[in-house]
């Protein structure tokens, strides 16, 4: 579940990318230009003890939770043609848009988390607490209403 393969190539099969399989979230893909192809070593070395921790930091049922938000994630970039790896939090504020219709505020939550996750696990930055995410996630909260805490 830990083993991980990274291929400089891109998703096409040309080179340029960086695929890095993980149990947690599949092929995580790096975008060219990401990352430097000098240091794709150190990146491996790197992603790897970095899925070591990150699988033995959350129990199973957090992982299945992010294996699916992720998927569900993954699906919507795809068929918006974007890189679901971009660290743009504009991005996943749409995604948190998109589904705010079908999905409770404390799933959105779920589906936030797992994406920063996927983006840390690969050392790129997606900061949950930017303004376009925060502010989005408040007004979903306030129009939907959360459940109160006890």
């Amino acid at each position: 579940m830990n083993s991980l393969t990274p291929l400089l190539q891109d998703p096409d099969g040309t080179a340029g990318g960086l695929v890095i399989a993980t149990g947690l979230f599949g092929e995580l893909v790096l975008p060219a230009g990401a990352f430097d192809p000098a240091r794709a070593d150190e990146i491996r070395a790197l992603v790897s003890q970095a899925a070591a921790y990150a699988t033995q930091a959350r129990g199973a049922g957090t992982l299945r939770a992010y294996r699916s938000a992720w998927r569900q994630y993954e699906a919507w970039c795809a068929r918006l043609g974007v890189a679901a790896l971009s660290g743009d939090p504009r991005l996943v504020a749409m995604y948190l848009t998109a589904a705010a219709e079908r999905l409770a505020v404390a799933t959105l939550q779920v589906h936030l988390a797992a994406v920063v996750t996927a983006h840390r696990l690969v050392d790129l930055s997606l900061d949950p607490s930017h303004p376009s995410i925060a502010f989005l996630l408040d007004g979903i909260s306030r129009r939907k209403g959360t459940r109160p805490a006890r």
